[in-house]
């Protein structure tokens, strides 16, 4: 027949067991928060890839236009009888060309920006992912050595005899707490004493 399992075994596997699934608990929440972090970089990768493209794409475009804007412009002194490559026909063509290029340039700054930006993103990103995939291990740790701890405790604690007086009734020893038999028949004549002497007193004054 097995034997009835204890409210003290009981008390501690419910304290292991609560240890472990609040170990579990922290490792699975900091995993995902990691997870997390890391798609966030993931998008911030391509993100910056996108802006460098789109950067790229744009700088094309400006340069099409200014170099049709020059066209047209030659086109038009040419049309009219003027000369292309000197007095005010060249400085008006340089001046087009001056600020497209100036358009470019911003254009490039602007993606490069753009780009910089997602990067940074990334980079913290990929900090916090590795923070918190730290943060599950030494969390999950710290769990496991405190329930361990405050497990070791209840269980030097139960198995202490103090802590389970009625062992010594149900084992048929003398309980931690009871007296001697030297002292509780000591005890017992002195406690019956008084009754005597009192009871033959009032036998004598009958």
């Amino acid at each position: 027949m097995c034997e009835p399992i204890s409210a003290g075994t009981v008390a501690i596997v419910a304290s292991i067991a609560s240890t472990v699934v609040s170990a579990g608990a922290a490792y699975v929440g900091a995993q995902a928060q990691a997870d997390q972090a890391r798609a966030q970089a993931k998008v911030s990768g391509y993100l910056a890839k996108d802006a460098i493209e789109r950067g790229r794409r744009e700088e094309q475009a400006t340069r099409e236009r200014v170099r049709r804007a020059l066209g047209m412009q030659r086109a038009a002194f040419g049309a009219s009888g003027g000369v292309v490559d000197v007095g005010s026909a060249l400085d008006v063509l340089e001046d087009t060309a001056y600020f497209g290029e100036l358009d470019i340039l911003t254009v490039r700054s602007n993606a490069a920006r753009e780009a910089w930006y997602h990067r940074s993103n990334r980079a913290q990103a990929m900090a916090a992912a590795s923070s918190y995939r730290e943060q599950g291990y030494v969390g999950a740790a710290s769990t496991l050595l405190a329930g361990g701890s405050y497990a070791a405790q209840l269980t030097k604690a139960l198995g202490s005899p103090a802590s389970t007086p009625r062992a010594g009734v149900l084992s048929g020893a003398a309980p931690a707490y009871a007296l001697p038999s030297s002292r509780l028949s000591d005890n017992l004549i002195a406690y019956q004493a008084p009754r005597l002497v009192t009871s033959r007193s009032s036998r004598s004054l009958g």
